[in-house]
């Protein structure tokens, strides 16, 4: 009886030209709404979009993206010299991430410098090299391939008394090629958070439409540059850190003026110039890889002293409740206050940990007597600097 209505008011509609659709039924009104309800919720994922702007790696997000400078690898291979050893035919690893050194040093190439400037005047690669290390985003896996040694034909300029092969009057010379490096993602993307003057940015672009390849000539490449924008690339990162594992090179203020200087002479002398004659224009500064493990921050000793002479150690809390008590004084005589993290009074909430005032005995070795040396202040990780430089 239901279908025969609804067929009833659906002819009923065509013949008075409603061209309405036919109502829904609750049921699909509701798995609809269900249905709408999970999309939005998936597209505003408020707390993935927190935890992605808090991450240093992540510039763009943090509002400091200022200058991206992005290469892609047209044939997904890249070739580079990492520390001027390839030539021995030992090395097993190329360079990867491709350096900012040598980035910095395709911009010199693509358009000169000084006075051999033709469409640029050069000020874009004195701002360049004063910038500090950059963010590097690049796959950290990649397939190390040394490349085999192989003779080829000497070019000496005149013809030779011997023969290589078939050319007559030509002789070979060994070429050990070094290692190939296959990324899975050919892309390389340099993020920085300082901002280039309109001339600097356009002069950067002129000059980067102008690199041919990076590295040796087998790695051509196509070469970007933005502002304020997150170029497409990959999601890793290796990120500036002190406490980093790993070094890439990084070009420093003053190199461009060893640069033109070295053209100059070479210019001159050709090949009688040797690089001995310089300086050395590698600077590395320490990254910290994608892959390598996250620092857990388990506290410290902020202060160590020697304890003399040497007490019993039967005294030992008698010297930390004195330790306190003379780090507590004297806190508040230069700072004030001190932070409840050295005293321990005035945390609302539970779990906290509280600064340890320690002694340091002597044990451990044959001769040991467990007199106290020395006293140190432990605080806990997640201090704050003002505390902790206060309690130092």
């Amino acid at each position: 009886m239901a279908r025969r209505e609804r067929g009833r008011r659906l002819r009923d509609r065509q013949r008075t030209g409603d061209r309405r659709p036919p109502a829904r039924s609750q049921g699909a009104r509701c798995r609809r709404g269900r249905s709408a309800g999970r999309v939005e919720q998936a597209g505003h994922p408020e707390t993935q979009a927190a935890a992605e702007k808090d991450d240093p790696r992540n510039l763009a997000e943090a509002g400091r993206l200022m200058f991206t400078v992005s290469l892609e690898f047209l044939h997904c291979t890249f070739r580079g010299d990492p520390d001027g050893t390839a030539n021995t035919g030992r090395l097993d690893h190329g360079e990867w991430p491709p350096a900012p050194a040598r980035l910095f040093a395709a911009f010199v190439a693509s358009d000169g410098s000084g006075e051999n400037c033709r469409i640029t005047d050069g000020s874009e690669l004195r701002w360049l090299e004063s910038l500090p290390p950059p963010v590097i985003r690049a796959v950290p896996d990649v397939h190390h391939q040394p490349l085999l040694p192989r003779y080829v034909v000497r070019h000496e300029g005149k013809a030779s008394g011997s023969t290589h092969q078939e050319h007559v009057g030509r002789t070979g010379t060994l070429v050990r090629a070094g290692v190939r490096v296959a990324p899975r993602d050919s892309r390389v993307v340099y993020e920085w958070d300082d901002e280039p003057p309109p001339t600097v940015l356009e002069g950067l672009r002129r000059r980067a439409d102008r690199i041919g390849y990076l590295g040796a000539s087998d790695s051509p490449v196509r070469v970007a540059v933005a502002t304020g924008e997150r170029l497409p690339g990959p999601s890793d990162a290796f990120v500036p850190d002190p406490d980093g594992e790993t070094t890439i090179a990084v070009p420093k203020s003053g190199d461009l003026v060893v640069f033109d200087q070295m053209h100059a002479l070479w210019t001159e002398r050709g090949a009688s110039v040797s690089r001995s004659q310089f300086p050395a224009l590698r600077h590395d500064a320490w990254y910290r890889s994608p892959t390598a493990p996250k620092a857990i921050d388990q506290g410290g000793a902020v202060a160590w002293l020697a304890l003399r002479p040497a007490q019993s150690g039967r005294r030992v809390s008698a010297v930390t409740t004195l330790f306190k008590e003379a780090v507590l004084s004297r806190h508040q005589r230069l700072h004030g206050e001190p932070s409840p993290l050295l005293h321990g009074h005035g945390f609302k909430q539970k779990g906290y940990e509280i600064a340890r005032y320690l002694a340091l005995p002597d044990v451990g070795g044959r001769w040991s007597r467990g007199r106290l040396r020395g006293r140190a202040l432990w605080l806990p990780p997640g201090g704050d600097a003002g505390a902790r430089n206060g309690a130092r």
